[in-house]
């Protein structure tokens, strides 16, 4: 079997990318598009639940996206995938402590670990979906900090994954065998 540490970073990996997962979900800067409009340039951004722009110096005016056929389609497909990747990733957190504990079998670490790279291709499958939903509306928009952490969430879970495979979970062991003693 693997380094008993390997299941250790991987599991860290994946909380940092369950992490990206979840900002990714709740900031509205998937993407922007900057219009000038005669001398005055607004910057509205984009994300899976709101549009938000610029309506004071003070702040923005964020509202509800809806959209009909298939903006709504792309967009419903981004937010679901984006939602079961972070409650099933968190899930699949929750075995390898109890398999290292003993509350669970081994095969069990497969398991986690086939959900972590799961919810990572899910992820990309989510912001493939809103970038080509962008791109096909127009081709004006550049994309934000949220998707760019979407993006890089899915390495880091599959690595993450990959570790928790490789380096399966061993139980506690003793380091010493036999009793030192100072005298």
């Amino acid at each position: 079997m693997g380094s008993p540490i390997l299941p250790f970073i991987g599991i860290g990996l994946t909380v940092v990318a369950v992490l990206f997962y979840i900002i990714a979900t709740a900031t509205n800067s998937w993407a922007s598009i900057d219009l000038t409009l005669l001398v005055v340039r607004v910057k509205n951004t984009y994300g899976l639940w709101k549009t938000c722009s610029p309506s004071d110096p003070n702040g923005n005016t964020c509202v509800s996206m809806t959209g009909k056929g298939l903006i709504a389609g792309a967009i419903t497909f981004s937010r679901v995938a984006m939602i079961v990747s972070i409650l099933v990733a968190i899930g699949a957190l929750l075995i390898p402590p109890l398999v290292y504990f003993k509350k669970l079998k081994k095969k069990f670490v497969k398991v986690s670990a086939g959900l972590i790279i799961g919810t990572a291709v899910l992820v990309l499958l989510g912001t493939i979906s809103f970038a080509v939903y962008k791109v096909i509306n127009t081709l004006l928009y550049s994309f934000g900090y949220s998707i760019i952490l979407a993006w890089m969430s899915v390495p880091i879970a599959i690595v993450g994954g990959v570790l928790i495979l490789l380096g399966g979970l061993k139980t506690p062991v003793k380091f010493m065998k036999k009793d030192v003693s100072l005298a």
